[in-house]
């Protein structure tokens, strides 16, 4: 997620300290802590601010990508072909 915060600040061209001044932070230093690595824990409402700052989901900030298929369908396991055969 650091990795993340840095790059897509760095894309929209801001300092560390306009980014915070964007989020209401009276300081950098919250931002130096999130790109360091040094706390890994980020306030959801953060979260959220970021993400709408850098026009992005929370899942992009978190590189977070789904185990999931993406279609919402369930695939089948092998075997169930609808056709007795399994």
């Amino acid at each position: 997620m650091a990795h993340n915060i840095r790059r897509f600040r760095k894309a929209r061209r801001l300092t560390q300290a306009e980014l915070a001044e964007m989020l209401g932070h009276s300081s950098h230093r919250k931002l130096q802590h999130w790109e360091d690595s040094t706390v890994t824990m980020i306030d959801i409402n953060d979260l959220k601010r970021l993400a709408d700052i850098f026009r992005v989901s929370i899942d992009s900030l978190l590189a977070y990508e789904p185990s999931y298929p993406r279609s919402g369908r369930r695939k089948k396991p092998q075997g169930e072909n609808g056709d007795g055969s399994s």
